[in-house]
């Protein structure tokens, strides 16, 4: 069967193109830039090439030609239509294009300094398929010399003059077209900041002036009315005079009038909170006209959870301008039911969850949601338990403000979006070896910029969770919790009573400015996470006022339970560098560390941190990698002992597009976890001089269904370093590979980093 599935693929790939070509048709096979200048990449001119050879998967084969070749041109059975529609119609070479690329490649030259440059070409003809390779001859590249204003009014003059140290342009730099209208731009939104509502790109020039056979430029920014402009109209700062909301209507209804703001209404009063409103726009009476807070005042409004959308129209009238905000509001109500299949290590079952929203909840945008969630599993293979069934009950409620409730935040809602948040959870389980119940509350904030949403924050002000255990199984308790075994010590800690009391701080940085769900493989993006947390500290100092008192083992107690205490600092890097439009390099780099101290001896099993499954090392399933070389035993419990307090993943994948909405991967994957403590697990505890030598390894490919909003992920990892063998094959299994031993397949929603 492999041998047959071999050959058909043989069969796809290396199928000839020819029989889809007319006669005097060429297949352009390969395309190559060369270029005489480092600094002019062949990926930065791709968009200057108007044609392009066949995609490759991988890289490496033209699989999509190869099957509309299979298919030919003439036959219309139904497997040769769904292959020429799946697959990709050959790029016959045409001199026209080339030619064209020529003239645009010359054209990208002299923008980026060459002035000098032009562009040539080779073609390389073998049989029906022909190699074309362009030549891009650089030259001296042109600086900037002197730079020099030219301004009509003097009151722009002067404010020109003040932000001039924002400038992108300096003496000495190379000249580049993109950095004039980069510094156009800047010079119109700082004059949009300042009053000036007529003011345009129009009004923004340069003039070059070079020496013929001398590199330097010297360089003239002028800013001048164009011709029949009114002079005096354009140089008048305006200022706002009239602010109108509109809710839910277009015409003169019902108003009333709250801080400056006109607001009209079909009912008595609005919907939304006029003092809500009043803090998401950022325009008032008589104050100067500000392009970013009319920015500020459509993302601010649009991203109340009870706003549908919402649009601004300017009305002007020399020298004021008046604004009228329609707002559409969202269904104030919401019921949502979710039905899922579950299967852990083969145990099936069901879970069902109802949420119910309200979007205004004290007509403020308040959003509130209530999720009420129930789970069962079938679990096979426990001898010994009277129960063989799994149930879960949980209830999930969740209100946030679109404001920070906190004294002075008045003055930062211009440069941050933010929101508080609380949330309660209670979850009830019940495992045939145990009942466990958990009830968790947190008080956070959230907030990011205003003009980039790049930068991400979250402030954990207290989050509390209580860990209680009403009943665990005579069995259980005497197999893993009442023996002697040092193995267990792991386990014990993780089914006792816990108190955890804990803030933490949360930020993120993308590069990319618009956080979407796609595979951006032509974007050179990078994101960086970091996160920090400690717990118990402020319980630790006020445990004398607490009358807190030792347990047993030497730790403190709150109201009969132990409190935990341990500090934890994660950093997650992610880099995507694109090879060509359709395909990418992914690089993911992660580190985490859980320090116990104080009142605890262990992390809280929660907190800890495990290695394999779809986001970690995917040659092997979740939790059944490390910690170390630790080999865990067979058995639905021992996944509590493979985790650990300190996590390294490392991976590299690389990212192309197939056909229609299927993506393709190839990925090698590396991490693994360790203890910092002796838990008494064989290999488990990190060690400086040893730790390198339990890296975990594995590749394999992946298959990615994009949906834009979502993507489906197939994942197939194969171990290619076993650090749970000591030696031979068994420890590289990539010298022999077994799939029944190595592989293992993953089903995931989104991308693994």
């Amino acid at each position: 069967m492999r041998i047959l599935l071999l050959l058909g693929c043989l069969l796809i790939v290396g199928c000839s193109s020819k029989r889809v070509l007319e006669q005097n048709e060429l297949l352009l096979s390969t395309v190559k830039i060369e270029s005489s200048d480092k600094h002019i990449s062949p990926s930065s001119v791709q968009t200057a090439i108007l044609q392009k050879p066949n995609n490759k998967w991988f890289g490496i084969a033209k699989v999509p030609l190869a099957m509309y070749s299979l298919a030919g041109k003439k036959d219309s059975n139904f497997v040769c239509k769904l292959l020429r529609k799946t697959g990709e119609a050959p790029v016959v070479y045409d001199n026209f294009s080339t030619q064209q690329s020529i003239g645009s490649l010359r054209n990208y030259l002299i923008s980026r300094g060459f002035r000098q440059g032009y562009a040539t070409y080779d073609t390389v003809r073998n049989k029906h398929k022909l190699k074309l390779t362009y030549q891009l001859h650089c030259g001296p590249r042109s600086y900037i010399r002197n730079i020099s204003s030219n301004i009509q009014n003097g009151h722009i003059a002067k404010i020109v003059a003040s932000e001039r140290s924002t400038s992108v342009l300096h003496g000495g730099m190379p000249f580049e077209i993109n950095k004039l209208y980069e510094e156009r731009n800047r010079i119109i939104n700082i004059l949009h900041n300042r009053g000036y509502y007529r003011i345009n790109k129009d009004f923004v020039t340069f003039t070059i002036d070079t020496i013929r056979g001398d590199l330097g430029v010297n360089l003239t920014m002028n800013i001048s009315a164009p011709a029949g402009t009114d002079t005096v109209i354009a140089y008048t700062p305006y200022r706002v005079r009239h602010v109108n909301i509109y809710e839910d209507c277009t015409a003169d209804t019902n108003s009333t009038k709250y801080k400056g703001i006109r607001f009209f209404h079909e009912e008595e009063k609005p919907k939304i909170s006029r003092r809500v409103y009043r803090s998401m726009v950022g325009l008032y009476t008589d104050s100067l006209f500000k392009a970013e807070n009319v920015s500020y005042t459509n993302n601010a409004i649009n991203s109340l959870g009870a706003v549908s959308f919402s649009t601004i129209t300017t009305r002007e009238n020399h020298p004021y301008l008046d604004y009228d905000i329609f707002v559409r509001k969202a269904k104030p109500y919401s019921i949502s039911f979710d039905l899922e299949g579950t299967n852990t290590a083969g145990d099936l079952g069901a879970a069902a969850a109802i949420t119910f929203t309200n979007r205004n909840l004290f007509r403020g945008s308040e959003l509130f949601r209530l999720k009420v969630r129930g789970a069962y599993e079938a679990i096979t293979g426990l001898e010994g338990y009277s129960n063989q069934n799994f149930m879960e009950y949980s209830m999930e409620a969740s209100l946030a403000f679109p404001t920070l409730l906190m004294p002075f935040s008045e003055n930062l809602r211009y440069q941050y979006r933010a929101s508080t948040e609380l949330g309660l959870i209670y979850n009830l389980q019940e495992r045939p070896e145990f009942h466990r119940r958990m009830l968790t509350a947190n008080f956070s904030y959230k907030w990011k910029k205003n003009n980039y949403y790049r930068t991400q924050h979250k402030l954990d002000i207290l989050s509390l969770n209580y860990i209680y255990m009403p009943w665990i199984s005579d069995t259980f308790r005497k197999n893993y919790l009442e023996g002697d075994d040092p193995r267990y010590g792991i386990l014990r800690y993780s089914y006792e009573n816990l108190f955890i009391m804990n803030s933490g701080y949360s930020f993120v940085f993308n590069s990319n400015r618009l956080n979407d769900n796609k595979l951006q493989n032509h974007k050179n993006v990078w994101q960086l996470r970091f996160n920090i947390e400690t717990a118990g500290n402020l319980l630790n100092l006020t445990k004398n006022l607490l009358d807190a008192h030792r347990n047993k083992d030497g730790q403190y107690e709150l109201f009969g339970i132990a409190f935990s205490q341990y500090a934890k600092a994660d950093i997650d890097f992610v880099k995507n560098h694109p090879v060509n439009e359709s395909s990418s390099i992914a690089f993911h780099a992660a580190l985490g560390v859980a320090i116990p101290y104080g009142n605890s001896t262990m992390i809280p099993y929660e907190k800890r941190y495990f290695s394999g499954g779809a986001n970690s090392v995917r040659g092997w399933s979740v939790r059944e990698l490390g910690p170390g070389s630790y080999k865990g035993m067979d058995g639905q419990i021992d996944f509590i002992n493979q985790t650990g307090n300190v996590k390294l993943d490392l991976s590299i994948e690389y990212r192309t597009y197939l056909f229609w909405k299927f993506y393709g991967a190839a990925f090698i994957d590396a991490g693994n976890i360790w203890n910092t403590r002796n838990y008494s697990q064989s290999g488990g505890q990190f060690k400086l001089k040893t730790f390198y030598k339990e890296i975990a390894v594995a590749y394999g490919l992946g298959l990615r269904l994009n949906f834009d909003y979502f993507i489906l992920r197939f994942d197939g990892g194969m171990k290619a370093i076993n650090p749970s063998e000591p030696t031979g094959r068994k420890h590289y299994p990539i010298i022999c590979p077994k799939l029944g031993r190595d592989f293992t397949f993953h089903f995931a929603v989104g991308l693994p980093f």
